[in-house]
């Protein structure tokens, strides 16, 4: 039997070839226009790119509220709220999460993703003293960029604040993210809290150095005579990370207001990953319902709230750092930097 000649295998359909030829230049169109698209969205997102903080003294912006802070029901009971508002974009639904019952009443409320507008919105709108330090001048956050970072908000004297620097940038932006910390002193007893948001997508060893980062604020406290707080948002989206976590507060002596499990932010309907975390040290649980997740309005994120208790007497609190002399807040009107530490744009880093 002849061997089949190779020039028949060869002999193609002229429709075919027509076929294969405008498929191969479709998909080289294709190509070409997703690397233009990508080359676009690139360009863009350098063009609108914002500025990192780096200084460890600012920007700082602060505002004392004029009320007398109210005593909470209990004396011995100290209320935590942490909530991620994303990006500050919807105020006013983060406000009727904050004003439920379950959520009322923060004796300290740590937020992230803030701007200025939004803690000074939230401050006024709930009677609190305010000390808030952006990370960076956010490309997410719109034209014109605005500063982007955390606040801590009580009705309580704030004293001996400080910024925490975190090393790492975003893989997505090149933002930088930030933890503040401070001590809040709650009916004549002096609370350490650090407020704490990690970047998303870190690597185990990447998490962990921020981290240790943000525990510096932390130094010296958490005994029943000098409590401390570590909350906000983790972003421990990853069994791993969250494992990282709860060996690191383990060492630490901290305890875990939320069981782990408890969903915090939501794709959707549903509650998915447990990003945010109030850690306590020195103190107790209020009850078998002190930690719980608040109503989701205004974010991905949920609120979340652990009301605790001191342990240790009064006369054996530690003693009380002076007080900061913040600003007075005088609410709808423009808030200046605290302290000259707002910082001229061409000492940040850009991303």
């Amino acid at each position: 039997m002849a061997a089949p000649d190779l020039r028949e295998w060869l002999r193609l359909p002229g429709a075919v070839v027509a076929f294969v030829t405008n498929a191969g230049r479709q998909w080289v169109l294709l190509g070409l226009g997703a690397a233009l698209l990508f080359l676009a969205y690139h360009h863009r997102r350098r063009s609108t790119a914002g500025f990192n903080y780096v200084d460890p003294r600012g920007p700082r912006y602060a505002g004392a509220w004029q009320g007398a802070p109210t005593a909470p029901p209990d004396p011995g009971r100290l209320r935590v709220v942490s909530f991620n508002i994303k990006l500050a974009r919807d105020i006013d639904r983060a406000l009727e999460a904050l004003r439920q019952p379950e959520l009322a009443g923060a004796d300290i409320l740590l937020l992230q993703e803030m701007d200025l507008a939004g803690t000074e919105r939230i401050s006024c709108a709930l009677g609190r003293s305010f000390i808030f330090y952006p990370a960076a001048l956010h490309p997410s956050t719109g034209r014109p960029l605005r500063p982007f970072g955390v606040a801590m908000l009580s009705p309580w004297p704030i004293a001996d604040d400080r910024k925490l620097l975190l090393s790492p940038l975003s893989g997505r932006d090149a933002a930088r993210k930030t933890a503040m910390a401070a001590t809040v002193v709650v009916a004549g007893r002096p609370v350490r809290v650090v407020n704490v948001h990690l970047q998303v997508g870190l690597s185990t060893r990447g998490f962990l150095l921020e981290l240790d980062e943000a525990l510096v604020g932390a130094e010296g406290a958490g005994s029943p005579e000098f409590p401390l707080i570590v909350a906000g948002d983790f972003n421990t989206n990853t069994n791993a990370l969250l494992h990282e976590l709860a060996e690191k507060a383990r060492s630490r002596g901290l305890t875990s207001a939320l069981p782990q499990g408890v969903g915090t932010v939501a794709v959707g309907p549903m509650a998915m990953w447990q990003l945010d975390h109030i850690l306590f040290a020195g103190l107790g649980p209020a009850g078998t319902n002190a930690a719980l997740r608040g109503p989701r309005k205004g974010s991905d994120h949920f609120p979340i709230r652990a009301d605790l208790i001191f342990q240790g007497p009064l006369a054996r609190a530690a003693k009380q750092p002076p007080p900061i002399a913040l600003p007075p807040l005088f609410c709808g009107e423009p808030i200046h930097p605290a302290q000259g530490a707002a910082l001229p744009v061409a000492v940040a880093a850009k991303v």
